[in-house]
């Protein structure tokens, strides 16, 4: 339960503070055409290269050597 709670806690902080930021006038409507291109074209693609590329055990492989 508390290994969820870590996961679950960053993300609402993450949100709430983006929700604030707007309402607060910190981010206009110009600005979101930039950050989504940002966060799809760079952002998005290093985080998954980073996950896959420091998995310890690549699941497929493990169902190749159990067969």
């Amino acid at each position: 339960m508390q290994a969820l709670i870590d996961v679950i806690i960053p993300v609402f902080l993450l949100v709430g503070f983006g929700y604030a930021a707007s309402w607060g006038g910190l981010f206009k409507a110009e600005y979101v055409d930039g950050l989504m291109k940002f966060a799809q074209g760079f952002a998005i693609p290093c985080l998954l290269f980073s996950a896959i590329a420091n998995l310890r055990s690549w699941p497929i492989l493990q169902l190749a050597h159990s067969a």
